[in-house]
């Protein structure tokens, strides 16, 4: 899926400053000029297609007390298996791969 230049203006314009009201779809759909409804469901097909990752808080770690960084190394034909596991855990907010010396 690629995302449309509305997708972008939702996806760009919200990742920070997120509305902290009783009705934030609301809120960006009237920014954008959409219902809350179409927000709701653009948001829902961009995680479904693999675009947004997550929709929620990004808390600093060592705000809560605690952080770690961690590296695994992974032989090549098991780094989908393994990245399939990092990323079903709700606390892991990146992982990526790579280049190693």
């Amino acid at each position: 899926m690629m995302p449309t230049d509305t997708d972008m203006r939702l996806i760009e314009g919200w990742q920070r400053g997120f509305p902290l009201v009783p009705r934030p779809y609301a809120a960006i759909g009237r920014a954008l000029g959409l219902s809350e409804a179409d927000v709701i469901e653009r948001l829902r097909k961009l995680k479904t297609a693999g675009v947004v990752g997550r929709i929620g808080a990004t808390v600093r770690p060592n705000a809560a007390g605690a952080s770690t960084l961690a590296a695994i190394k992974v032989p090549p034909e098991r780094l989908e298996e393994v990245a399939a596991i990092a990323n079903a855990e709700p606390n892991v907010t990146h992982n990526y791969e790579r280049e190693h010396a």
